[in-house]
């Protein structure tokens, strides 16, 4: 899933491409984060302005509250066995990218 890096500098709609971050500088171009649940493309950095192509890897574009947490993603194969560090939780990717959350109950 990635780790929390930055916020949004600005409230985004669902159709904007180019929006300001608390810190550029964690970010590389051809990369994707996550905001909420969409995931975007990052295309261009100009200092704290990214440029991305929203709603990728299926997500759907979405608007977007100021200071929300923008996250960096790793793209994994299917099946994949993934661990966030910041929640304790393990994810499993599935194809079309789709990612679930597994279940920590004892015995399931």
């Amino acid at each position: 899933r990635g780790d929390t890096t930055a916020t949004l500098g600005e409230a985004l709609d669902d159709s904007e491409t180019g929006f300001d971050d608390s810190d550029g500088t964690l970010f590389k171009a051809n990369t994707t984060i996550k905001i909420d649940n969409e995931q975007m493309y990052i295309t261009g950095i100009a200092t704290n302005t990214l440029t991305v192509k929203r709603a990728v890897n299926g997500t759907v574009a979405a608007a977007h509250n100021l200071g929300t947490a923008i996250y960096r993603t790793q793209i994994v194969p299917a099946g994949s066995l993934c661990f966030e560090t910041n929640t304790g939780d393990w994810y499993v990717t599935v194809d079309g990218g789709a990612t679930w959350l597994l279940d920590k109950t004892p015995g399931n």
